[in-house]
């Protein structure tokens, strides 16, 4: 009775076919256990071909056999009703009896009657597009007491089909296996078993990949082919030919058919679910699966493809898509065949626009037919450069640059290639190349070569010219990056006013002049050739910026640069957006780098570490070396923030030996000082936080290599460190350099950091009254500029203030927003800080009236034995400070049980049983706290000092880098 695909599939699939089928599953639990209680039900198993059907009705029929029901399995052989209609309810023993149909669709009318009238319990599966009429009229003719349950078996989620995929592959072809396969277990399995799969620039090609793959033999597939007639056969090759969605009439034409004979076959091809109506245009169909039909185009004799492709390209009509005459073009074209390279290069201009990945492929397949000839060399130059392009857009940089060398090297007839000027069409070409060989330098961390050529082609232009101008302007950029300011401003001025001419080169030289006086801390200039460049880019449409692409990516960093994250953001999100729908592949690091650095600035962790995450992975992938390490040296410092990665991990140590091997560039110093900032940059000989590592690193005191811009920033960074040593003079010298320089800038977000490291020198001091107003302005400017996290790092500053000269209520306050800010920053760092200070400061609140004058001690207390041990003395003073078990062990290099044996001995010595009551005894015993190595923290009693100076002592030791 049954017969087709049940056999093929049980041995074709293995027992990971099951996978996501619990929900199927426990619904026929539920029909076994109503089996068991006496009912006859009747299940029907429903779902798309090769979705696991046949799979799943063996796992319910196993499970009917373990809970003692007597199961029958009807199989192929069954052509009549006699196997049904003697099929009894239950066995002589009683067992209750199952009826187990695969594949009822294929059964014979005769047979579905008799399943009708059978009264057993019934388990069957059939696939709903290709039911017969009998079988329709099987379901609905069912007697009113069998209880009908109907389970839909769908595809599996993306996670649950790269699982079944993953044996032996990566997560990416995984991922690839899980997306083409639609979730079908069969096809996901099919294309797992293939000997090749296509790269990741094949895939982003998007060019017909599975026609062209090795697919294995699949019996069930097959099957289906090999049932057709030959009518049916012969469209369904001249549709496999034609691709998806194909016409009709161009299946008639590719055929060799009359429109009627094949609307016949068509109709017969859609009966059996083969092909489908296409639901995104009326008239048009497509195959049921993309996989069948790469089957059929691959089991097709070679002389009818050809014949068939060669037929296609006859019929297509001038308007067709130039990509659809381009594909069938080269699964016929010989080398040398008129039109074809031709048809080629439109392909590969067309899809430039949109994927570059595309055109690369269409690029490659015109090299491939160029004749060697006079024609067929400039043919294939223009192919080059295409290519050339094509690659540099689809992020294969290494690949581009060595096309580029080549067209460099050789230049075309009409110019020697020595010293001679050259002149017209040749001259803009040659600039052209230039260009883009020099940006793929650049975008690869090579601003000195990238300055090199551009300088090598200024030679051979001259001076004057639109080329010249525009090659200026790009070789400006490059001196800027490489940090040399000064060279990026005689480019600007050797380009003149010739760039002002038309719109794309007057824009790119306003975005190259705000950079260079933001890098200068020119701040009022750069903000007013920033009004002028914005205004030009915001009033063009996502097409017209796409050629500018790069200048809004610079435009948006030096927004970042003067203060303003909110306009670098929204100029980095349109950045972002232009990247992706026009492939530019090539920009895309970029782009979210400078994204990322807004979103962090404004305290969105979570979307910054994002952008961060796929610069990184885009970078590698293009072998961009700089971008690489300046993604990977951002992320570690964002999540640094979250809490989630440890000074010493494996991230930062990868990030700091990347910088370290790369030559000292404008992104990556400003990255390795995001690093020292947060303590996690590792140099030779020093410290996590050591100030004369990040001035070698800077390029000295003058911190060069560093936007003076952001110098008070970077000051502040370093007196701070200076301040946590206990060198206060030091610290003070950097601030007041960063106090003149601030001025200088009339920024108030640069003079809102050097009123936040004024606040942790005078608390480090002992002055927390002059902590409290320098505090307050900096978390007062940085709230009103949108800045978050350097806003909760400032209040942080206040609220150890506060607590130095008793201001309990405004503490809880402060502390409350600190609190409010690390959550919606998703800054557990930060969060971990505040309820650290609180610990601290409510310790002491208890003793110490609110407001107390910050010369009268608190009143002493009696001080209990203790005879606290060195190590003691170590684990209570690092407990009092507010550390978990875990963060104590990891500071003194002990394990976490044994700071809970120590712990314990503390307790009972001190005479305490928590936590808490540990920090007021410490508060009021000196002894516990004068061993060797131990931080005071507390009040002395009788020692005359006050609680603002002992706040100020522990703020020398404890307070933290927040960065």
């Amino acid at each position: 009775m049954v017969h087709g695909e049940s056999d093929g599939e049980r041995r074709a699939e293995r027992p990971g076919a099951l996978l996501g089928r619990e929900g199927e599953l426990c619904r026929a639990g539920e029909v076994l256990r109503a089996l068991e209680g006496g009912a006859t039900p009747f299940v029907e198993v429903t779902g798309e071909p090769g979705v696991g059907k046949s799979r799943l009705l063996e796992e319910i029929a196993a499970r009917a056999e373990r809970a003692g029901a007597a199961v029958l399995r009807l199989g192929a052989g069954a052509r009549d009703d006699a196997a049904v209609a003697e099929v009894p309810v239950r066995t002589r023993s009683g067992r209750p009896v199952l009826l187990v149909l695969d594949d009822l669709h294929r059964a014979e009318p005769v047979v579905l009657d008799a399943v009708r009238r059978a009264r057993p319990a019934v388990l069957c599966a059939y696939r709903s597009r290709q039911a017969p009429a009998a079988l329709s009229r099987l379901l609905c003719g069912l007697p009113a007491d069998r209880h009908r349950v109907r389970i839909a078996v769908g595809p599996l989620t993306a996670d649950e089909a790269r699982r079944l995929a993953g044996t032996g592959l990566g997560a990416r072809a995984a991922a690839w296996c899980a997306a083409v396969g639609q979730g079908i277990p069969r096809y996901v399995e099919w294309l797992a078993r293939c000997p090749r799969l296509p790269g990741p620039a094949e895939v982003r090609a998007d060019i017909d990949l599975l026609e062209l793959l090795p697919l294995p033999a699949e019996p069930v597939s097959d099957a289906e082919f090999d049932g057709l007639d030959d009518i049916c056969r012969r469209v369904a090759e001249a549709a496999a030919v034609i691709g998806e969605p194909f016409r009709p009439d161009l299946a008639a034409a590719v055929a060799g058919m009359t429109a009627p004979t094949l609307f016949a076959a068509v109709d017969e091809l859609a009966r059996r679910d083969l092909i489908r109506a296409d639901p995104g245009d009326g008239g048009l169909f497509r195959f049921r699966h993309p996989l069948l039909r790469a089957r059929l185009y691959q089991r097709m004799a070679p002389e009818r493809r050809l014949a068939a492709h060669r037929c296609a390209v006859r019929h297509l009509g001038g308007a067709d898509d130039v990509l659809v005459r381009a594909r069938h073009l080269s699964r016929c074209a010989r080398a040398g065949e008129p039109g074809a390279v031709a048809a080629f290069e439109a392909a590969a201009v067309t899809a430039l626009a949109w994927s570059p990945a595309t055109a690369g492929y269409w690029a490659a397949e015109g090299l491939r037919r160029v004749p060697p000839s006079a024609a067929g060399e400039r043919d294939r130059r223009r192919l080059l450069v295409l290519l050339a392009r094509a690659l540099g857009g689809d992020g294969r940089l290494s690949e581009a640059r060595s096309v580029l060398d080549g067209l460099l090297t050789a230049p075309p007839s009409g110019d020697s290639g020595g010293a001679a000027r050259p002149t017209g069409g040749t001259a803009a070409q040659y600039a052209a190349l230039t260009q883009l060989a020099a940006g793929y330098a650049q975008l690869q961390g090579g601003h000195g070569d990238a300055a090199t050529l551009l300088e090598t082609a200024l030679e051979r232009l001259g001076p004057d010219g639109a080329q010249a101008a525009a090659l200026s302007v790009q070789a400006g950029c490059a001196a800027l990056l490489a940090g040399q300011p000064g060279a990026a401003r005689q480019y600007l001025r050797r380009a003149g006013a010739t760039a002002d001419h038309a719109p794309g080169p007057r824009v790119r030289r306003r975005a190259l002049d705000a950079a260079v006086c933001a890098h200068d801390g020119d701040t009022a200039s750069a903000r007013g050739q920033l009004r002028v460049a914005v205004a030009e880019l915001d009033a063009l449409p996502d097409p017209g910026l796409a050629a500018l692409l790069d200048s809004v990516i610079l435009t948006a960093w030096s927004e970042w640069l003067v203060g303003t994250p909110g306009e670098a953001l929204r100029h980095g999100d349109r950045a972002v957006g232009v990247a992706r729908r026009t492939g530019q592949r090539q920009l895309l690091p970029g782009a979210l780098l400078i994204r990322g650095l807004a979103l962090y600035e404004l305290g969105c962790l979570d979307a910054a570490i994002e952008c961060y995450r796929e610069s990184a992975e885009i970078a590698r992938c293009e072998q961009a070396p700089e971008q690489t390490a300046v993604a990977l040296a951002l992320l570690c410092c964002a999540e640094s923030w979250q809490g989630t990665v440890p000074p010493t991990g494996a991230l930062a140590d990868e990030a700091c030996r990347r910088l370290r091997a790369l030559p000292r560039t404008v992104a990556t110093v400003a990255a390795s000082g995001q690093l020292w900032a947060a303590g996690l940059w590792s140099a030779p000989g020093a410290g996590p936080g050591d100030p004369e590592s990040f001035v070698a690193v800077a390029g000295g005191p003058r911190l060069r290599w560093l936007a003076r811009c952001s110098h008070p920033r970077w000051l502040r960074e370093l007196a701070e460190a200076e301040a946590r040593r206990g060198r206060t003079q030091r610290a003070d010298q950097w601030l007041k350099r960063a106090d003149s320089v601030a001025a200088a800038l009339g920024s108030p977000v640069q003079s809102a950091h050097v009123d936040a490291g004024r606040a942790v020198l005078a608390l480090v001091s002992g002055r927390p009254g002059e902590a409290v107003g320098a505090a307050r302005a900096a978390a007062s400017a940085f709230s009103e500029a949108g800045m978050a996290l350097e806003e909760g790092r400032a209040l942080l500053v206040l609220a150890r203030a506060l607590a130095g000269v008793c201001q309990w209520t405004q503490l809880q306050t402060v502390l409350g927003r600190v609190r409010a800010i690390a959550a919606d920053c998703g800054a557990g760092r930060l969060r971990e800080l505040a309820v650290a200070e609180q610990r601290r400061s409510m310790s002491v609140a208890g003793r110490v009236r609110e407001g107390s004058p910050a010369g009268v001690p608190p009143a002493a207390r009696p001080v209990p034995p203790s005879g606290l041990t060195r190590r003691e003395s170590q684990i209570a003073d690092l407990v009092a400070r507010g550390l978990a078990n875990g963060q104590v062990a990891a500071r003194l290099g002990i394990t976490a049980k044994t700071v809970e044996a120590h712990l314990t001995r503390i307790y009972r010595k001190l005479g305490v049983t928590c936590r808490s009551s540990l920090v007021r005894a410490l508060c009021a015993e000196p002894s516990a706290l004068v061993a060797d190595g131990a931080v005071q923290t507390g009040s002395l009693a009788g020692s005359g000092r006050s609680y603002g100076s002992i706040a100020a002592s522990s703020a020398r030791v404890a307070t933290p880098s927040l960065r």
